[in-house]
This record gives structure tokens, sequence and C-alpha cells, in this order.
């Protein structure tokens, strides 16, 4: 009997531990740790859990149940403390955004695919500490009412009371086809409608319109940017959009004003894509994105807002300036932005454009924009940064994807922890 407790023991040990190189105190300030749950995975977002350790959200995919979305919490030096969560209905499920809930346990969003139809919904998640499901929510209920076919949620924050504000895109069906269009939608904090509210989509007259970010500023209003193709005169196939949203959450939220534009808007520009923001004041703003480049070279990309409301309280926000940020190895594009009281942290993928490997960058310049510095990471193995936020020692805890160039289709989740600045 004794050895069967034992042989138990050792089994349940190993089903736990996801990630095969454990991490010691002594490694606590800066680590990468790789995790592979499956055939294919893929990290997304991370967040420090309050009190200690990280919580990973991630894709994984297996030929059987396809893509879920899965959480890994980890103690302070990228350990597994506890199995792997899962969560989605056993198709096509992805989670893109993570964030601790203000009562206590975690809110993830994201999309799962709907196994009668075979359309994309919004995905919400609430779970307790432990990564248990308290309740999740879709929204298909809008979909007939606004003709949407596909819709998936990519960031949310959360307002002064709890209340939870979305952005995403979605395809609505229209008379000459399908247009992809920016969703934008809050429930309360318990995941159910308010005030009647319905979602806002917006755009839609090409395949590219989303909402990526949302933040929320002075009292419960948000800035949101993302990626658009409203005007048809457009030299480029897509451009960076910054918008403001009014939420006064006793009525339904209305857009106030927005302002759209191409970084410098000159014929080199293809495409331009808006990912990050973040507040310097009430009144003046950093914003994150990458520019490609008609010659197929990709910029990273920061540009900065000031007087984003007028004498008259109108938003009508005046591009200061804007800098590009490649050290010279190829494509730079930037997924996320930080910032402190005298540095902006751009995290950007770095690549040669070729099947060479790539590498996951902390950009650090000043509030100005000026004197870069390039922290590369992982330069022999093909990494895909998506998300990086501050740790409380002063650190930067990243996450993305890593995918082995020697075997086809094997991918691991990454959880990177850093020493300030972006140092390992």
């Amino acid at each position: 009997m004794k050895g069967y407790l034992v042989v138990l023991s050792f089994l349940t040990v190993f089903i736990c531990a996801c990630d095969s190189d454990e991490i010691t105190s002594v490694q606590s300030d800066s680590f990468i740790k790789y995790y592979s749950l499956n055939r294919s995975n893929e990290g997304t977002c991370v967040t420090e859990i309050p009190g200690g350790g990280y919580a990973l959200l991630g894709n994984t995919t297996t030929d059987l149940r396809g893509s879920e979305i899965c959480l890994l919490l980890t103690d302070a030096y990228g350990n597994s403390t506890q199995r792997p969560k899962y969560y989605g209905r056993s198709k096509d499920d992805r989670g893109y955004c993570i964030k601790s809930a203000p009562d206590g346990g975690f809110v993830i969003l994201g999309s799962t695919e709907d196994r009668i139809n075979d359309d994309k919904e919004t995905y919400l998640i609430r779970t307790d500490d432990f990564g248990d499901t308290l309740w999740t929510r879709t929204f298909e209920q809008f979909d007939v009412t606004k003709e949407i076919t596909d819709d998936e949620g990519f960031w949310f924050d959360f307002s002064s009371k709890g209340e939870i504000v979305m952005v995403g895109y979605a395809i609505r069906t229209e008379t000459a086809g399908k247009s992809k269009q920016i969703w934008i939608y809050s429930v309360d904090q318990n995941g159910n409608q308010i005030n009647s509210r319905e979602p806002i989509t917006n755009g839609g007259i090409s395949d590219v319109d989303e909402a990526r970010f949302i933040q929320r500023i002075d009292g419960d209003n948000f800035l949101i940017t993302g990626v658009s193709k409203f005007l048809n005169f457009s030299p480029a196939a897509s451009y960076s959009f910054l918008w403001f949203l009014e939420s006064d959450f006793d009525t339904d939220p209305n857009y106030i004003e927005s302002i759209d534009f191409i970084t410098e808007n000159d014929t080199s520009t293809q495409s331009d894509e808006g990912n990050c923001l973040t507040v310097i004041d009430n009144n003046t703003i950093l914003l994150c994105g990458s520019r490609k480049q008609t010659s197929g070279i990709s910029d990273a990309y920061l540009c900065r807002f000031n007087r984003i409301f007028d004498d008259e309280n109108k938003f009508n926000p005046n591009l200061e300036w804007i800098r590009y940020y490649n050290n010279g190895a190829g494509s730079s594009k930037a997924t996320h932005l930080l910032m402190d009281a005298t540095n902006a942290y751009i995290l950007s993928t770095m690549s040669s454009g070729t099947d060479k490997p790539s590498t996951v960058s902390v950009i650090t310049a000043g509030l100005e924009g000026n004197n870069a510095v390039y922290m590369p990471i992982g330069g022999a193995s093909k990494m895909v940064s998506r998300n990086f936020s501050f740790t409380t020692d002063g650190g930067f805890i990243i996450t993305g994807t890593n995918t082995n160039n020697d075997i086809i289709d094997i991918s691991s989740m990454i959880l990177i922890k850093t020493k300030s600045g972006g140092k390992l």
C-alpha cells in the first residue's frame, strides 16, 4: 500500500510540473521559462499575482481538442504551483488578456467558437484565486440584432466601480458582404448587462478594423487604440486610430470624438497599427505601434499626443512627435508599452524578415522618445513577444511564444523575468 502511495505522489508531481527546469530563489530576479503543455503553445498575457507569483495566460493546441485557453499559476521564480487550468468549448478557443479582479481572482478575455454555428464569440471568464471558473459570458444575444458573425475580445479595463469595458472586433454581414468593425462593450463586475446597453460597433469598410487596447483615464472615461481603414483616399492599407470613449455609466457610453492618423502620411507607409498607449497626465499620452513600409520592412514607433482636450474640453489631441525604432537587424514590431517617471519602455519583436531567429527586445527611451537603448532577449530562439508589465522589484515580467525551428509546429509559452531596465 505504501508503494502505491509513493507512485501516486510521483505521478501527481509529474503531471503538475509542466515546466521541467525548476528555478531557485538565487535566480528570482531574472529568468526565462518555457512551458510546453501540448503540440503547440503560445503565451498571450501575464500579470503579477498580489502577494507574489505570476498568472500566465496562453493558448494550447492538440489534434483532438483544438485550441484551448490555458492559465498557469507560478511562484515568484516561474515554477508552476498547480496543474494548468483550461477553458473553452473544445473547438477554437483563445485567450488574449488577463487581469487580477478588484475583489480577488482573475478576469480573462478572449473568444470561443460556437460548436453549432462555427462562429467566434467574445468570451469573458471570471475565476477565483486558483483559476477555477466562477462564471463565463458570451454575447451572442447581440449577434442577431447587429448581424454579427465572428467577434473577439482583445483587451479590457475596469471602471472605478469594477465594471469591465472590453474592446475587439466584430464581423458584420452587410448587403454588400461582410465587414470587420471595431467592437466595444461593457458589463458589470458579475458579467451582466448594464442598463440595457448593447455593444458599440464602428468602422467596417475593410477587413482590418479592430480595437486592440483600452485604458481608463480621468474619471470613468477611456482611451482606445487599434488599427482601422476608414478613409478611402488613404494611401496606406491601414492606420492607427486614437479614440476617446465617454463612459457615463448612468447612460449608454458614447464616442465624443475620434482622431485617425497615418504615421507621417507618406507614400512609403504600407500599413500602420496602434497596439498600446499609456497616460502621462490627463492631457498627454504616449502611443506605440508598428509601421510597415512599401519595402516590406516594419519599424516600431512611439508617438506623443499633447493637449488631447482643447480649451473647450473637446477631444482634439495634437500629435507632438513620432519616433521610429529599428536596430538594423530587419523588422521591428511594437506590441506593448510601459512608462515610469523618466522612461518609456516598448516591448517589441525584432526579426530579419527571413526564417532566421527573432528576438524579444525591450526598447528603453526617454519620455521625449530619444536615446533609445535596445535590450534583446533570446537571440538564438525564434521568440515573439505579446505582453509585459512591471514587477514589484522594479523589473519586467514578459510573455510570448518561442518556436523551435528544428521541429515543425512545436512552440512553447515563454515567461521572462528581467531586472530593472530589461536586463537578464
